[in-house]
């Protein structure tokens, strides 16, 4: 057993070492669109069907995607904010989300797209 000054500085060490710890990173949100753009792809599709936290849509290449929305994921019609319930089945939208390591797509912000049809040239 150690004593005297050889002991008192192992102590000493031993609470001045500072304890390893990972510090979260910056929380992000939808609502201040502070998502990394590296972390987002955007899938463009028709809503299938719509019920409440699960949004699948149908891509151009008739894949069935399903996000799982959050509380934070927004719902934009232009620049106005809509309901997630407004996203009725047939309706062209652009999902922004991001995926999780599982796998799971979550989406930051849906937005409706509206098809602009072009007039023959003259």
């Amino acid at each position: 057993m150690l004593s005297g000054p050889l002991a008192a500085l192992l102590v000493a060490f031993q609470v001045m070492t500072p304890y390893p710890r990972v510090r979260p990173t910056q929380k992000t949100t939808a609502a201040k669109g502070t998502y990394d753009e590296d972390l987002t792809a955007t899938f463009h599709g028709t809503v299938r069907t719509n019920q409440g936290k699960t949004l699948r849509i149908e891509d151009d290449d008739n894949k069935i995607l399903e996000f799982h929305c959050t509380h934070k994921t927004g719902y934009f019609d232009g620049d106005k904010k809509i309901k997630a319930s407004d996203l009725k089945p047939g309706v062209r939208v652009s999902v922004d989300s991001i995926q999780f390591p599982d796998g799971e797509l979550n989406p930051v912000n849906i937005h409706v797209v509206h098809e602009t049809t072009k007039k023959p040239a003259e």
